[in-house]
This record gives C-alpha cells, structure tokens and sequence, in this order.
C-alpha cells in the first residue's frame, strides 16, 4: 500500500512498532531475588507533574512504577518549565533541539 504522503507512512509505521511492543511486551523487570524495582518512598514527588502524567496516560499498562510520577527538585527545572508542557500532553509536540538543551 502506497501512502500519498510519505509522513503517514512513519506515522504508520511508528504505531505499528507500538502495537508490537505493547503486545509482546515481557514481564516486568524484577531485580535480583524476587522483589521488583520501586521508587525510593523517600524521594519527594512534583505533585502537580505526576497528576498530569495521570491524566495523560490513557492506559496504566503503557506505564511503570519508575515512570509514573516525576521527582521534585530544587535544582532541576521539569519539562514543563524547560519545553511548555510535560512529555505526551495532547497537540504538543517540543522540536528535538530543545529536548537536547534540556537534558543537557
């Protein structure tokens, strides 16, 4: 099938890689013994941040425990202050140059 443009075809394409990682996605990671990777209990949240992440994420099964939430800092601005929105907030989608001034 020939798509009349080649963007859709990413798109496509892009969506297809998805559906297979969510379909054949393994098993959580466990750590060594039986006990699974968790945040720190003592590690302070952005409140505000992680209710968005909540609200953005359309089925809990596309997140984990380590993504879920954002850790409060002081010192670090988050993606929202840096880039206008948190990472997947609808129709907002930051140019790559300033992802990399960001995480630099």
């Amino acid at each position: 099938m020939t798509c009349a443009h080649p963007h859709r075809t990413i798109v496509f394409r892009f969506l297809a890689h998805c559906l297979m990682a969510v379909a054949f996605a393994p098993a959580p990671i466990q750590a060594q013994g039986s006990e699974t990777f968790a945040r720190d209990p003592h590690q302070p949240i952005d409140e505000s941040y992680t209710e968005q992440i909540r609200k953005y994420t359309t089925a809990s099964a596309l997140n984990s425990p380590l993504t879920d939430y954002l850790p409060a800092s002081n010192t670090v601005p988050t993606p929202a202050r840096a880039l206008g929105d948190i990472a997947g907030a609808p129709d907002v989608l930051p140019y790559a140059e300033d992802v990399h001034k960001y995480f630099r």
